[in-house]
């Protein structure tokens, strides 16, 4: 065998490993999204199982939420800062489902859920009122969101609820 011949065979062998870290590397970069995908899903998760668990845990915080969700203004100052940051909570990790839906990080199956408690939420007019007031503070892709599941216009939860989507 020539030198020449050697030469062409390192090439080759050289081209053949080159393949091999190629796919050695997506399949790294494949599972590596898998990953982040599903500690995004569990993120987004804890969220919601933390707005559920404050209102689960505290039966005033629960009575404070009740009253304000069905009249807002007719409660005390104190309460109504609790009323406030209580919903604010779950719209600002819905703000931050709604990102990731946005970018792929989570899908339809996860947003599906999450868009339809937002929708009964805001299907009390105490918490209409307060996203009237708030959703300045959100994301643009939140607000649109939000408007593209006709939540603004007043519809009752019900409604609501069965035509509720994700982003498309």
């Amino acid at each position: 065998m020539s030198l020449q011949d050697l030469g062409s065979l390192g090439e080759f062998v050289g081209a053949v490993a080159v393949v091999f870290s190629l796919l050695y590397l997506a399949t790294q970069i494949r599972q590596n999204t898998q990953a982040v995908r599903a500690s995004s899903y569990q993120d987004v998760a804890q969220g919601v199982r933390a707005y559920m668990a404050l209102l689960a845990q505290d039966e005033r915080l629960a009575q404070i939420y009740l009253r304000g969700a069905a009249q807002s203004d007719e409660l005390a100052p104190a309460e109504s800062l609790q009323f406030e940051m209580l919903v604010g909570h779950f719209f600002a990790n819905f703000d931050v489902a709604v990102d990731l839906y946005k970018r792929h990080m989570i899908d339809e199956k996860m947003m599906t859920p999450h868009t339809r408690f937002a929708v009964s939420l805001l299907g009390e007019a105490g918490v209409r009122d307060w996203w009237q007031r708030s959703q300045g503070f959100f994301s643009d892709d939140l607000r649109a969101h939000i408007e593209s599941a006709g939540i603004s216009a007043g519809r009752s939860a019900t409604e609501l609820a069965q035509s509720s989507a994700p982003l498309t």
